[in-house]
């Protein structure tokens, strides 16, 4: 087959809550900040810096998730669902064990790349295994579930410091991913592209990196002196893989590049504005 191939799977409520759970897993993780004392400036630094830190890491969870989402297409969705679901884990039990600020710092890195590879891949399968109103009814419940670990994300993280203290922050995501990968194993087909049946979602992908790239480079560089080269060089990134997604989706529709009735000006307009947003909540 030249699209997408599907094998219907053969517990579709199964797979529905296993990709809840996954997805949920990532968004029920906790704040950086929980770890530390209300006074308390995280991994040492001034809150300035770690207001860029983060902000910064939310352009490469972007760049993370499209590649993600990428991958998953075309080397499998199952495969890399499990791969992702298995690294934050690994990666979450050892930050439990982290002994260093610098240890504690490489492991949430960690687990945001496994978590590029569960957010894409989970969502994925609610719209390849479902149709009409069953497809309306899993989007709904995958909106429900990981809404309700966002809201409890701190919360819960919280609670389980009070009572283990910061070592048992990540527990619950720990568990919800590994019940994930238990059920999604078992009823879970296999799906991949072969060829890209739809080219125009690699300008979109690319087109929202550019406008989060230059969003990113023009606000911090009048905001950060000691950091503009990392934040320079994120945004770079950014921007030139924007630019490469762009020129390859050019590639494979040529003479499309500059026809302004192909560009959708409406739905660019929204993914600019929608991209500017998103930097300043970040910020």
């Amino acid at each position: 087959m030249n699209s997408t191939e599907v094998i219907a799977p053969s517990r579709p409520g199964w797979l529905l809550a296993g990709c809840c759970l996954a997805a949920a897993s990532r968004f029920i993780e906790p704040s950086a900040w929980l770890f530390y004392p209300p006074d308390a400036a995280p991994f040492g630094a001034g809150w300035t810096a770690a207001r860029l830190l983060s902000s910064l890491w939310g352009l490469v969870t972007v760049i993370l998730l499209v590649t993600g989402g990428l991958l998953g297409d075309r080397f499998g969705r199952r495969r890399l669902l499990l791969a992702g679901l298995a690294v934050t884990i690994g990666a979450n039990v050892l930050l439990m064990m982290a002994g260093s600020n610098v240890g504690h710092i490489i492991m949430r890195i960690v687990t945001q790349c496994g978590g590029a590879l569960v957010l894409p891949l989970a969502l994925a399968p609610l719209y390849i295994f479902y149709r009409g109103k069953a497809r309306v009814q899993a989007f709904g419940w995958y909106v429900l579930v990981t809404t309700l670990a966002s809201v409890l994300a701190s919360l819960q993280a919280s609670l389980l410091v009070s009572v283990f203290g910061w070592r048992g922050a990540s527990l619950a995501s720990i568990c919800l991913a590994i019940l994930a990968l238990a059920i999604i194993f078992f009823t879970l087909p296999e799906s991949h592209l072969r060829v890209l049946r739809n080219p125009t979602a690699l300008f979109y992908a690319g087109w929202s990196l550019l406008v989060l790239a230059a969003a990113y480079g023009l606000i911090q560089i009048g905001l950060v002196r000691d950091w503009q080269g990392p934040a320079l060089a994120i945004a770079v990134v950014a921007g030139a893989l924007g630019l490469g997604l762009v020129l390859r989706w050019d590639i494979q529709t040529p003479g499309r590049l500059w026809d302004d009735t192909s560009l959708k000006t409406r739905d660019l307009t929204v993914l600019i504005g929608t991209g500017v947003a998103i930097q300043f909540v970040l910020m």
